[in-house]
């Protein structure tokens, strides 16, 4: 009878351990009655976190100081990771462990449940610490560090881990088997050591309803948290590895969201050390979610269910999207996506207990177009691997995986090795915030008042164009890797070359970040600054200086003597002379020259001084010769006789022999904008002539992007008076096919009697000194008028009515640069035109033609006569209120 009770004992004991087993690998991600502010830790095992321990413990002391404390023999605890912790609240040297029991402790789990969060246990502690009190939790909640601390002089970067929704921080990532193997802690953080290791939780229950807290919430403490203990000593600048499950990706997505759009510098700095991250079953396109709709109804979890819903919230979901996109654009960052193969249970409201269970039809939670929807390049087996196991195995990895771990593993490895120099490379070429008041003074003594005008009136190029500057016949993505020196775009006028350069340097800075980018757009109509050679050397300083505060060295000593100097003469502004210019931007490419620089210079005919320019860039390619280091210079201009005989010999394109798709593509983009479809049913027919118009436009573009602009200008004219696709046809064959006659053209539609007043305006913008403002410019034809025309004195008009009047006399020929709202010539070609012969014959009604150099002599003498500021206009106003027009003749 002994016999028999003792085997009955012993089968009941081993079918409650089994049910014990059963029950935790049931309860997995999405377990709806898991309550995580009490977590359920089935199985042999039971795993908490101790906080706050402090530095004077190492393993052996700590653990048995727990065990006492507790009352429990050492033998039933075992102490796993044990880590420094400077996220804790209290001392950066505090330490962090993760602590398993064999047999149950019920007083403990009651301290904690009577705690709400974490119970505080008092530890006898060492000598510098006679007792010391630690924190005791199982929710895991902020941050919790799980690399030993053997390795805290070799950890290179952080990798955090960021569990799903209704998962646990520890729990999602243990094997489903062996419940005390955890691989991020018990593998990766012991066998990659330039690895820190971090858990991030945030508490998600899904049938509780007295909580509000959302993605938002969860997103903003993970950015708290980083902003806190990466501010601590030299973690600032250290790479950030992310490992996201599950709704775990679309946390970290809204916090980089979050710290893009921080106006704290720290975020900022966090952001751009992201190198990368492992998104697993990360449902950007949304999860099958019917049964969690039905279980949480209008409940407050409903809002990040409406992100998570694949039937549900789409705007939502492609916004984050968009916006993750948009804020994380470093395409030397790598995000891979794994996803499930496997379906899991749903889950089912249980008839009798009506507590919902996860035993239901079998499904895919989240389908691999959902977890692969990453960055637009992100595509191909590179950036989406497949594991075979349903949605919560994705992150359960056994420690005899030889199959599927592997693959996590080895992408881990290849981050830790490429993390560094990548983060280094990104961070030297951000504009330091902290320099010196001097050197502040210094660059500000440097700069020119139009020295980036050129570059932001550069028109962007329309999306989808220029793909093909990459393919490997054009031979620039060769040229990107080699040692040859120059690459040169040249073209037709108006070709679009400053597009094609800005769009080229746009994607250098993403696709090489570890190159550094200068670049100068010269300006033929601008001022003298912006198309000298004085220009060019103080911007290309300045920029170089911005990149690399070591070379204050070569410029701050000239810098000094010449304030002195300065003080002397009473003199406002430091003048710096082309020798000086010359040789400080020579000492510095030199102390530069352990980094790969690349120049990207623009519309080098447009420099007053080409031979010496040219000159310049031959010393920048002896340079790099002597330094044994890489200057590479991306330059664009027409190809005249001097660029000819110097460039010639060095790869390049001539890019009207290759836009003829990037026309077409900004023809349509065009045509759309100005719903010219509204106009005309949608049928076959109809269709047609769309394709007609695009058709007849292309036929006559030859690779000129401006000549389809001004046509397309000419178009929407004739649309908006209610014009038809065959008429503009119509308009398209009889518009003159070159350039210069088309100009000829939109003079010839100037009415006779605006033809003088735009005249004056013209000659006023060709002669003034540097650029102009709208009301500079106003100012000037209204003042110049006093003595060049008997017309009666007029009151000065609002800028937006100014601007329409401006076109309707000068026929399109100039424009106003939106960033500086200065009015300029819509191509350098034009100004070119105006100083033609062919120009010059077209006279007023009296035969009269206007002076300009006199003119702007006059205005200007005028307009300091009256004694007036130089503010811009808003409202019509008296000449008497008219300012003064400084360094314009």
């Amino acid at each position: 009878m002994d016999t028999y009770l003792f085997t009955l004992l012993q089968v009941s004991a081993t079918l409650l351990a089994l049910a014990l087993a059963l029950g935790w690998a049931t309860s997995r991600l999405y377990s709806p009655h898991r309550n995580i502010a009490k977590p359920l830790f089935d199985g042999p095992e039971k795993t908490y976190r101790v906080t706050q321990i402090p530095y004077v413990f190492d393993r052996q002391s700590f653990l048995a100081a727990l065990t006492s404390a507790l009352s429990l023999d050492p033998s039933s605890a075992t102490l796993y990771s044990f880590a420094t912790d400077p996220s804790s609240p209290g001392n950066v040297t505090d330490r962090a462990a993760t602590v398993s029991f064999v047999l149950p402790t019920p007083t403990l789990d009651k301290d904690i449940a009577k705690a709400a969060k974490s119970a505080r246990i008092v530890l006898a502690g060492q000598e510098a610490f006679p007792e010391a009190t630690v924190c005791i939790d199982k929710d895991f909640d902020g941050f919790t560090p799980l690399s030993p601390i053997e390795n805290d002089n070799a950890y290179e970067m952080d990798c955090i881990a960021i569990h799903g929704w209704g998962g646990h921080p520890f729990g999602s990532y243990r094997a489903s088997h062996n419940k005390s193997y955890m691989w991020l802690r018990d593998d990766i953080a012991k066998r990659i050591p330039k690895i820190r290791v971090w858990l991030y939780g945030y508490g998600t229950n899904l049938s509780d309803n007295s909580t509000i807290e959302d993605v938002d919430t969860f997103a903003d403490t993970l950015t708290n948290l980083l902003r806190t203990f990466r501010a601590r000593g030299d973690d600032l600048a250290k790479p950030l590895i992310f490992i996201a499950h599950s709704l775990g990706g679309l946390v970290l997505k809204q916090a980089v969201v979050s710290m893009s759009n921080s106006a704290k510098q720290i975020d900022q700095l966090n952001l751009q050390c992201i190198y990368g991250a492992l998104f697993f079953g990360v449902p950007s396109r949304g999860l099958l979610a019917k049964d969690i709709r039905e279980m949480v109804q209008d409940g407050p979890q409903g809002h990040i269910l409406s992100l998570l819903d694949k039937d549900f919230g789409f705007r939502h979901k492609q916004k984050q999207h968009q916006e993750f996109c948009t804020a994380f654009p470093y395409k030397t960052s790598k995000i891979i996506q794994f996803f499930e193969t496997r379906q899991s249970p749903s889950l089912i409201q249980n008839d009798v207990t009506k507590r919902w269970e996860r035993s239901g039809p079998q499904k895919l939670f989240v389908t691999p177009e959902s977890a692969t929807c990453g960055r637009h390049w992100e595509t191909g087996n590179n950036y989406h691997v497949n594991i075979e196991t349903d949605h919560s195995g994705l992150v359960k990895f056994e420690q005899n995986d030889r199959v599927w771990y592997p693959k996590v593993k080895g992408v881990l490895e290849e981050f830790a090795g490429e993390a560094g120099h990548t983060i280094r490379a990104r961070l030297l070429l951000q504009d330091p915030t902290d320099l010196s008041e001097e050197q502040n003074a210094c660059l500000e003594s440097l700069r020119f008042p139009s020295m980036d005008n050129r570059e932001k009136s550069v028109v962007l190029p329309a999306s989808n164009t220029f793909p093909w500057i990459w393919d490997e016949e054009i031979g620039f993505s060769e040229w990107i890797q080699n040692m040859e020196p120059v690459f040169w775009i040249h073209g037709k006028p108006g070709s679009g070359k400053s597009t094609l350069l800005m769009e080229i340097l746009k994607q250098c800075k993403q696709w090489h970040p570890r190159k550094l980018i200068i670049r100068y757009f010269f300006n033929g109509r601008g001022s003298e600054d912006e198309y000298s050679l004085d220009g060019f050397f103080r911007s290309t300083i300045t920029q170089l200086l911005r990149r690399n505060r070591h070379a204050f060295q070569s410029v701050l000593p000239e810098f000094r003597k010449r304030m002195a100097d300065l003080k002397k003469s009473g003199m406002k502004h430091i003048s710096w002379d082309r020798e000086t210019l010359a040789e400080m931007f020579q000492d510095i490419v030199v102390q530069t020259s352990q980094h790969e620089i690349l120049f990207f210079l623009d519309a080098l005919d447009e420099c007053s001084e080409i031979r010496d320019l040219l000159d310049y860039m031959k010393t920048l390619a002896k340079t790099a010769g002597d330094q044994s280091s890489v200057i590479k210079i991306c330059c664009s201009g027409r190809p005249d006789s001097h660029i000819m005989s110097h460039l010639q010999h060095y790869p390049g394109l001539a890019l009207h022999r290759h836009n003829t798709k990037d026309i077409s593509q900004y023809v349509q983009d065009s045509l759309q904008k100005f719903n010219i479809r509204d106009n005309f049913e949608n049928n076959e027919a109809q269709r047609h002539e769309e394709n007609g118009l695009l058709d007849e436009i292309m036929k006559h573009a030859h690779g000129v992007f401006l000549w389809a602009k001004l046509v397309l200008n000419e178009l929407h004219e004739l649309y908006e008076e209610g014009g038809n696709f065959r008429e503009m046809q119509k308009v398209v064959q009889a518009i003159p096919k070159d350039l210069e006659e088309l100009y000829i053209h939109m003079v010839e539609r100037i009415k006779p009697d605006h033809l003088y007043e735009g005249q004056i305006l013209l000659k006023i913008v060709l002669h003034a000194k540097r650029s102009l403002s709208l009301s500079e410019l106003q100012t000037l034809y209204m003042l110049g008028l006093e003595v060049q025309s008997p017309l009666k004195e007029l009151e000065l008009q609002p800028d937006s009515t100014y601007m329409r009047r401006i076109q309707s006399r000068c026929g399109g020929l100039l424009e106003q640069i939106p960033d500086t709202g200065d009015i300029q010539f819509i191509h350098r070609t034009v100004q070119d035109f105006i100083q033609s012969q062919k120009y010059q014959k077209y006279r007023a009604k009296d035969g009269t033609e206007p002076n300009g150099d006199l003119l702007m002599l006059e205005g200007c003498i005028r307009s300091l006569e009256r004694g007036v500021n130089t503010k811009g206009t808003k409202t019509t106003r008296e000449l008497t209120e008219i300012p003064g027009m400084y360094n314009v003749a």
